[in-house]
């Protein structure tokens, strides 16, 4: 009986044996789906579970499913030897999960235990990852460190410097001066945020996705700064505004932004500078628009082409003249107001072009003869209307003709008259002429016909060469008066009591040798004078003056007629003595001008007698 078994079992190993070589070798397995066998032959193997219970006591389980196949050269007959020996899908199903979920955990276990993220996570010291802070690294500290690191660098933080440079000018400044300061505390707050970044983001610290240089925390007080930075002399580039111009027709020329220092925004920037470590920085330009831009001036075009489109042609028998569209262009004026672009005729430039036009068309009259208080205004003559000419232009536009005739007017000589000015009501003024008489004849002239009486000082040495005018001015009722002998203006007063005296009484002896009358007032050179020049003036009998009202015109270079009658104006008051020069022609040019003013004042005119 034993023997039966053992040859049934061996048997049944050999059936199995060979039943899974061939089918490692061949058939294919199909679960869920109708069997296709390729002979037609569809087999449908029926198994039932058994425990079958050998004397051993071990218990062997058979599979009991209905199973489909489809065989390829597989002999019929042996199905039912091999299906047994086959593991169905439903037990492999228990399994899969399994190895799905402990291979991915096993490498990022192994990958975590490699890498210093476990360590950053859960040690009990609390580390750092690597940072790095004005280009020092700070990598492995804890936190204890970190700070003591960071606040070495903030203790010498105030005594750095920064160069701040535009071209060829810079100029150092003190952190401290400037308002730079370091926050440690939340310089170190940004570090330790490194280290509490996710997994993830660790890992792109590490893969350098994510940047391990932290920026300083720096402040500015901007108050500080500006007042600071103030030094730093304004640097400008002026913006250019848009210009129209004719070149075949009108084209604009586009208008170019400016730019200028600007100590807010270089204050501004100074934190990302210090920050990034740099000791050397630009300073900072804001731009400065131009006034009128390209699209301020393109709607404007069609305006201007109606103005200036055809050429015009001004003309009066003989003279005439063509103005092209780009002359013409060069007469307007484009200004912007407020957002308003306008376009006019420049009145300055019209004014020029008519004075032109009229020097070459204008004719005068001969000049006629004046009286000894007559002055020619003008000769009169053939004339251009220049009012009439510049309306005509500033009404100019697309229709108006381009052919202009120029009007021109004959005009009388107008001839002014010199008449006598009343006494006053405001009181006296003198009118005093030092030095010499070399324009005192004109100035005597202007005098009779205004019927006003002046004072010549003379210097004694000029006696000789003056002596027809001196006689003239004491004949006609004017006054000639001491100024000394010799004309020490530099020292006259600091020289001794007797050269004083003896000056004074040789100046009285030579004004009376031509003239015969005896002055009766002295005036120091230069106003030099000391105690004993007045004692000297008294001694001779005469009365030392000096002014009240200066003309100003012995200044140097000189100045002109005109500044010297505003002069004498300016400083008129009832009683003064006007300080003048009768050798300074611009002088005695003013002298109409100064009667004239004085009179309308209120103020007569007469001789220091």
């Amino acid at each position: 009986m034993s023997k039966k078994i053992k040859t049934k079992s061996k048997t049944k190993a050999k059936s199995k044996a060979k039943a899974v070589a061939v089918v490692r070798a061949k058939p294919k397995l199909i679960t869920k789906s109708k069997p296709k066998v390729k002979a037609g032959v569809k087999v449908k193997a029926k198994t039932k579970t058994k425990t079958k219970t050998r004397s051993t006591g071990v218990k062997k389980s058979v599979p009991s499913s209905d199973v489909n196949y489809s065989v390829e050269d597989i002999n019929i007959n042996s199905l039912q030897n091999i299906l047994p020996a086959i593991k169905t899908p439903t037990q492999h199903k228990k399994y899969w999960w399994f190895a799905v979920l402990i291979i991915p955990l096993a490498c990022l276990g192994w990958f975590l235990s490699q890498s210093w993220l476990v360590q950053a996570s859960f040690s009990k010291a609390i580390t750092y990852p690597k940072a790095t802070v004005f280009g020092v690294n700070f990598g492995g500290l804890n936190m204890s460190q970190l700070d003591n690191q960071l606040a070495r660098q903030e203790s010498q933080f105030e005594s750095k410097k920064i160069t701040l440079v535009n071209v060829k000018k810079q100029w150092e400044f003190d952190f401290s001066k400037l308002g730079v300061k370091f926050d440690e505390k939340a310089t170190s707050q940004a570090v330790w945020r490194l280290n509490n970044f996710s997994l993830i983001d660790k890992y792109r610290l590490i893969t350098g996705d994510i940047s391990p240089i932290v920026a300083p925390v720096i402040s500015v007080d901007n108050n500080t700064c500006v007042k600071t930075l103030s030094v730093i002399p304004v640097i400008q580039v002026q913006s250019k505004d848009a210009t129209v111009f004719y070149d075949q027709g009108l084209k604009i020329k586009p208008d170019e932004p400016g730019t200028k220092f600007s100590v807010v925004s270089t204050c501004k920037a100074l934190p990302k500078i210090v920050a990034d470590n740099l000791s050397v920085a630009n300073v900072s330009f804001d731009t400065t628009a131009a006034n009128i831009t390209k699209a301020d001036l393109t709607p404007k075009l069609a305006q201007i082409q109606g103005i200036i489109g055809k050429s015009l042609l001004v003309k009066n028998g003989a003279y005439q003249q063509t103005l092209t569209p780009e002359q013409l262009l060069g007469l307007l004026d484009i200004n912007k107001i407020g957002t308003e672009v306008k376009v006019d005729w420049s009145s300055a430039k019209l004014d020029q072009l008519v004075n032109d036009i009229a020097g070459k068309v204008n004719t005068n009259n001969s000049a006629p003869s004046l009286g000894a208080c007559q002055y020619l205004i003008n000769s009169g003559g053939h004339w251009l209307d220049k009012t009439a000419t510049k309306n005509f232009f500033l009404s100019l536009g697309a229709e108006s003709s381009r052919s202009y005739t120029l009007p021109i007017d004959y005009h009388a000589p107008d001839i002014g008259n010199r008449t006598p000015v009343g006494a006053g009501s405001r009181g006296t003024i003198y009118l005093t002429f030092d030095d010499g008489m070399t324009y005192a004849n004109q100035i005597m002239n202007y005098a009779s016909c205004y019927g006003v009486k002046v004072t010549f000082f003379e210097i004694g040495e000029r006696v000789g060469t003056d002596a027809v005018a001196l006689r003239r001015a004491i004949a006609e009722g004017h006054a000639v008066q001491s100024h000394g002998h010799y004309h020490a203006i530099y020292d006259y007063g600091e020289r001794s009591y007797d050269w004083q005296y003896n000056d004074i009484s040789q100046s009285i002896s030579d004004i009376m040798s031509v003239t015969g009358v005896r002055p009766t007032y002295f005036r120091p050179p230069g106003g030099n004078r000391t105690a004993n020049t007045y004692n000297a003036a008294n001694a001779n009998g005469l009365r030392l003056i000096l002014w009240g009202d200066s003309s100003a015109d012995a200044t140097v270079g000189g100045i002109s007629s005109s500044q010297t009658c505003a002069n004498v104006l300016a400083g008129a008051y009832p009683g003064a003595s006007v300080l003048m020069h009768s050798v300074k022609s611009s002088t005695a040019n003013a002298v109409p001008c100064i009667i004239e003013g004085l009179a309308a004042r209120g103020y007569g005119m007469q001789a220091l007698r």
